[in-house]
């Protein structure tokens, strides 16, 4: 996955006080914030805004560091937060995205909708909202809003609009369309674990696990293009599938099904739990986890047979 190039995007930044102090010394050697406003855009306003741990946006904050010839890689390392849009509220710099938090926005694309500016909403039984409620406390360090959506035993967690800065400046997608199937096809260009990430959400979201006296793992949906989408996936990895077929839901839905054959889950159920080792209980399928490990124990054959 690409770094984040801070300059092309909106964020403002907060430094932490090593850099300060830095910036301090340097801007003392070159004459003070006069001689910096007058060689670059950069105010007096806005160096001791910077200077007083508020935002300021990228484009002074790499003014000053060219001016105070500061090594830019050396600085990014400083960075303690951004905010963007005068916004009160400090995000985690990310220079990267890793599978997890990838895995947050591939949320949105299952049981997730988009709602006024540009915040989206992931709607789950209340028994396991607390999944995507800790995975992004964990990652962002701060803990989601979560509200009563439409029912008692449902949840609705807000997941910020943050993200949808992530994937415009990350993957080039716009959130209003996240759920189409035409964005969904730029993630079979990322590297293998974050492929795995969506699939596996995608199935938390959208998938059924059964396995009692007719076993099976079958992952639906309304829209045929992201059930296609998902099947190029399965494939990618080799985890054989039925065809994709169109049905009727109790709800009298038109949606397309595909199941993941015995093989294929098994083959699944491998990359899970070396998903699950390098990046810890978040990367599995959450409360559906439990369904899979008896799925699998269900194919274990006695020695001898």
């Amino acid at each position: 996955m690409k770094k984040l190039d801070l300059r092309n995007t909106d964020f403002r930044v907060i430094v932490g006080p090593k850099l300060i102090t830095e910036i301090k010394r340097k801007s003392k050697e070159k004459g003070g914030p006069y001689l910096l406003h007058k060689s670059t855009q950069a105010t007096p306003t806005i160096y001791y805004r910077l200077l007083n741990g508020g935002g300021i946006h990228n484009k002074y904050f790499y003014q000053i560091l060219d001016f105070l010839e500061i090594d830019k890689k050396d600085a990014e390392k400083e960075i303690i937060g951004l905010t963007y849009n005068g916004g009160k509220f400090v995000y985690t710099y990310l220079p990267q995205l890793d599978p997890l938090l990838f895995r947050i926005i591939c949320h949105i694309i299952g049981d997730g909708s988009v709602a006024s500016k540009h915040t989206c909403r992931w709607i789950q039984h209340k028994d396991n909202s607390h999944w995507l409620n800790e995975l992004i406390k964990e990652k962002l360090g701060f803990s989601p809003t979560v509200s009563k959506a439409g029912s008692e035993s449902c949840d609705a967690v807000t997941i910020s609009a943050y993200f949808h800065r992530l994937l415009k400046y990350y993957l080039n997608i716009s959130v209003k369309d996240i759920k189409n199937y035409e964005s969904i096809k730029k993630f079979h260009k990322l590297p293998n674990e974050y492929k795995l990430q969506f699939l596996f959400a995608f199935i938390v979201d959208e998938g059924h696990i059964r396995y009692g006296n007719a076993r099976s793992l079958i992952i639906s949906q309304k829209e045929k293009g992201v059930i296609e989408e998902i099947a190029i996936i399965l494939d990618s990895f080799d985890f054989d599938h039925s065809i994709i077929r169109k049905e009727v839901s109790k709800k009298g839905d038109i949606v397309y099904r595909l199941n993941i054959y015995a093989e294929g889950v098994e083959k699944m159920y491998k990359e899970i739990i070396e998903s699950m080792k390098k990046y810890g209980k978040y990367a599995g399928l959450w409360q559906k986890q439990t369904l899979l490990e008896e799925y699998i124990h269900t194919l274990k054959r006695p020695k001898g047979f």
